[in-house]
């Protein structure tokens, strides 16, 4: 049996460098197979310097995507190019978003993308909620709500895409798919304090186009199993939304970096 470990929402920019290392220097020990770092790992100057200190202090694999908070304080383009460079020379990290997938076993691949709030749930014109993405993030601010839904349907697109052709591929060769994405997919797994229902910060916590898209792709292949692990909401819960495609959503506290629950795959 393999077994990654699992983090999401670390927000490690909230920890001073000591901090940071007492607590790598604690994981480090850990018998896993990997890391798997579903987003919101840092902010944006914040990003690299850390991935570096995982790179080199932690002695097995590291998986990661990237969450909105990643993105804060530069573009999307920007830090995405800046991570896909980061990553040509680094020991043993790898951006999921920029790889197909990968073979954790003759039965199990690995895959990701961090998704994207897209406004696709609830009703995003009528929420009045507005998240500091608008405002940290350079592609996403100035604009006024029907440019900037736009701007967000366009990324969950974009996601759901990339998504849907490494799904596609992993399917040709392995049964079980282990699914890392930072923003819940369903409606289902948008946890808050023990509920997942619709409400004011829906368009906000979820990604619809991704969630359309491993639906129907769930259904078109039932032979094979899907499972989702998410952050992004700080709250925890599972979802079961067809016979083979479950999701999980990791828990988080500001400034308490902690693991998940192991993940285990055959």
């Amino acid at each position: 049996m393999g077994k990654l470990a699992w983090l999401t929402d670390p927000h490690f920019d909230m920890l001073n460098t000591e901090q940071l290392r007492e607590l790598v220097e604690t994981w480090s020990t850990r018998t896993v197979d990997g890391l798997l770092i579903t987003g919101d790992i840092a902010d944006g100057e914040n990003l690299l310097p850390v991935l570096t200190l995982l790179d080199e202090k932690l002695p097995y694999p590291i998986w990661f995507i990237l969450g909105n908070h990643d993105y804060y304080g530069t573009s999307i383009q920007l830090q995405r190019e800046a991570v896909r460079q980061w990553c040509d020379s680094t020991r043993d990290t790898t951006w999921l978003a920029n790889a197909s997938y990968i073979g954790l076993s003759k039965n199990t691949a690995l895959l990701g993308h961090g998704g994207w709030a897209d406004g696709g749930y609830g009703d995003f014109h009528g929420s009045e909620i507005g998240l500091n993405d608008y405002r940290l993030i350079s592609d996403l601010t100035g604009h006024d709500k029907v440019e900037l839904a736009r701007r967000l349907s366009d990324l969950g697109r974009d996601a759901a895409e990339t998504i849907e052709r490494q799904l596609t591929g992993a399917f040709q060769s392995h049964s079980h798919i282990i699914l890392a994405t930072h923003v819940p997919p369903f409606i289902e797994s948008c946890w808050y304090q023990g509920q997942a229902t619709v409400n004011e910060w829906t368009p906000h916590f979820s990604c619809k186009a991704v969630g359309d898209c491993l639906r129907d792709l769930a259904k078109s292949y039932p032979e094979h199993s899907i499972h989702v692990y998410c952050g992004h909401t700080h709250s925890s819960g599972v979802a079961q939304i067809e016979p083979n495609l479950r999701v999980t959503t990791g828990g988080a506290t500001y400034g308490q970096p902690a693991l998940q629950p192991e993940i285990l795959f055959k």
